[in-house]
């Protein structure tokens, strides 16, 4: 390694540190998972109805990761407040994976709540035309 160490290899290479990896090993795993995402194998399962919650929560993914890491913070409060209950490190991801879910699905439900068209006023020509109708006049003594 001394070698190529002078020979003007990178440092990042030819060293033993892994301070300055994180950012590449990032980037292969995006890259791992987009290269998997496009194998006509994984496609298929994909559009089965089992695979539907995961593509709730994919629509909903900013939604998610916000939710997601207030979560993550509470729960790791509630970990450090009970650390003897050897229960919470095992139902913690459960009810967090439960509650994402929902509140995917909530979003969706509230979405389709507030598109939907709203139905049309009934209009009755009477009342419209006296509203807009001119004052009477007032007689005069």
């Amino acid at each position: 390694m001394h070698h190529l160490r002078e020979a003007g290899v990178p440092f990042n290479i030819t060293s033993h540190d892994k301070t300055y990896l994180s950012a590449p090993r990032f980037i292969h795993i995006l890259a791992l998972g987009y290269f998997l995402s496009q194998l006509p194998s994984v496609n298929p399962p994909l559009w089965t109805s089992d695979a539907s919650p995961f593509r709730l929560i994919g629509r909903h993914g900013l939604l998610i990761f916000a939710s997601g890491t207030v979560l993550a913070l509470v729960c790791q409060a509630v970990m450090m407040a009970r650390p003897e209950a050897a229960w919470v490190p095992w139902v913690l991801p459960a009810v967090g994976t439960a509650a994402l879910y929902g509140i995917a699905w909530t979003c969706r439900t509230s979405r389709r709540v507030l598109t939907a068209p709203a139905a049309p006023a009934e209009r009755n020509p009477v009342q419209d035309s006296a509203r807009f109708a001119a004052p009477a006049a007032e007689p005069r003594p």
